[in-house]
């Protein structure tokens, strides 16, 4: 799905709404986690903040064509980013 991905400028309130949809999983996540040892935080907070965009992907690629997945292939490759990024910081700690 990433490959077929071909960014352009009028993509960047796409990826802005996707960064702050993510954000918002990540805090709820948080939120939802509070009382929970630290190195259980983490299996809350990532399928809470991360959802799976390739379902979603599969079925607007089949119904609306390669152009309607864009925004989530964006979603995919935010994800990716997002979960690694995030084990690697509780890896520090």
């Amino acid at each position: 799905m990433a490959s077929e991905l071909h960014l352009r400028a009028s993509d960047s309130r796409i990826v802005l709404a996707l960064l702050v949809y993510l954000a918002g999983g990540a805090v709820l996540g948080w939120r939802l986690a509070v009382d929970v040892p630290s190195r259980r935080r983490t299996a809350i907070v990532l399928p809470t903040a991360m959802r799976d965009s390739a379902v979603a992907a599969g079925i607007a690629t089949s119904a609306f064509g390669a152009a309607a997945a864009a925004p989530l292939g964006i979603y995919g490759i935010l994800v990716l980013v997002f979960g690694t990024v995030a084990v690697y910081a509780v890896r520090r700690h």
